[in-house]
């Protein structure tokens, strides 16, 4: 008898031992969700079942909901929970008798709901979308999900409302729909809204082929049927604008020697307005030299000619005058005159003046025939 009561004390020492000597239970959070919670948790020796339960952080003594796992799972989730909820969560091991061998408890909040679909997408340029969604309230910030069918996905974290989604393909169809999230996670995506880029602007380039026009070029635009080329003076509110569907536009009836700015834009098949380029600057050629004299003036014992002309002063920029005379010699100015020298008496000279500027050379001025002393 006394041989068997030294076996059961030495038994149970063992198992107390072996108990002492075990780790309490371990758990954490893996993920949260507005309904679900999934947690892990350590192995426990002897345990049978697991046991998590869930209660409102607000009334830790009241769960709301459990769940049972078996002696060989270490992760486990637990749903019908609320959304943006703190709750404090309980791992229990249980042994055969549903006797707890170990616990641990953590907390953490639920993710926000779901939110209702974004409100608007609009086309910011070609390749930026604005969008406008409701705000969710305890969410710390937004994650706006884009994809399309071939195969792109990205999410962007924002955090206000409207919000810019930059980095996108001209003329390409997107789904995008938006998640809320606070310190939990995430929620799930909302209901995907589709929208589209538009066109990316035409390469324009620009040219004055004479002292009332200019010309505008441009490669042509995939997808476009058509062109809206705008265009107006500086220092002037007028402007204008020619749709065409060529990849050229001539702009006539100018004035001479003045600077336009030059715009366009493409039109894409579903009847909407692309991206405008930048504005371009070009300036008319200057106007023909108008009212050219010519007098003999001396610098000692030098003859030369003086050339003088009318000056335009509604101009831009700077315009450089250029004076030939068919016997060789010639001159040039920023102001209204300049001297062909030297020259001798009984010479027969035809004189013409040309005024240039960025845009190019005007057409010459009339000829002046000048005949020096006989």
């Amino acid at each position: 008898m006394g041989a068997l009561k030294w076996l059961i004390f030495l038994v149970f020492l063992n198992t107390y031992s072996q108990a002492a000597a075990q780790s309490d239970i371990k758990v954490s959070v893996f993920s949260a969700t507005s309904k679900t919670v999934i947690l892990r948790w350590t192995s426990y020796s002897g345990a049978v079942t697991y046991k998590i339960s869930a209660a409102p952080l607000s009334s830790p003594s009241s769960p709301v909901s459990f769940v049972m796992f078996g002696p060989n799972t270490v992760m486990g989730s637990i749903s019908s929970l609320s959304r943006d909820i703190e709750y404090i969560f309980t791992v229990q091991a249980l042994d055969g008798t549903q006797t707890v061998l170990s616990f641990a408890s953590t907390q953490t909040l639920t993710a926000p709901d779901i939110m209702d679909p974004i409100k608007t997408v609009k086309p910011k340029d070609s390749r930026t979308f604005m969008v406008e969604f409701n705000p969710k309230t305890g969410a710390t910030s937004y994650i706006i999900r884009v994809e399309n069918t071939n195969g792109f996905f990205r999410e962007d974290t924002v955090s206000s409302s409207p919000a810019e989604i930059r980095n996108l393909d001209p003329y390409t169809e997107y789904r995008l729909s938006i998640m809320a999230v606070n310190n939990a996670g995430r929620s799930q995506p909302s209901s995907p809204v589709a929208a589209k880029t538009v066109l990316p602007p035409p390469q324009i380039s620009t040219s004055s082929p004479s002292n009332d026009s200019i010309i505008v070029t441009w490669p042509p635009v995939a997808h476009a049927v058509q062109y809206t080329v705008s265009i107006y003076k500086f220092d002037s509110n007028a402007k204008e604008k020619y749709n065409t569907t060529n990849t050229n536009l001539t702009f006539p009836g100018l004035d001479a020697g003045c600077l336009y700015a030059i715009q366009s834009s493409a039109w894409d098949p579903e009847g909407r307005d692309g991206e405008g380029s930048l504005y371009v600057n070009q300036t008319t050629r200057p106007a023909t030299p108008s009212s050219v004299s010519v007098s003999v003036v001396m610098s000692g014992t030098l003859a030369g000619l003086s050339v003088s002309w009318e000056l335009n002063k509604e101009v831009h920029g700077t315009i450089e005058y250029h004076v030939t005379s068919d016997q060789n010699l010639n001159c040039n100015s920023t102001s209204n005159s300049c001297i062909l020298s030297p020259v001798g008496c009984g010479e027969i000279h035809t004189i013409h003046t040309t005024a240039s500027n960025k845009a190019g050379p005007s057409q010459p001025s009339s000829p002046v025939l000048f005949i020096t002393c006989e």
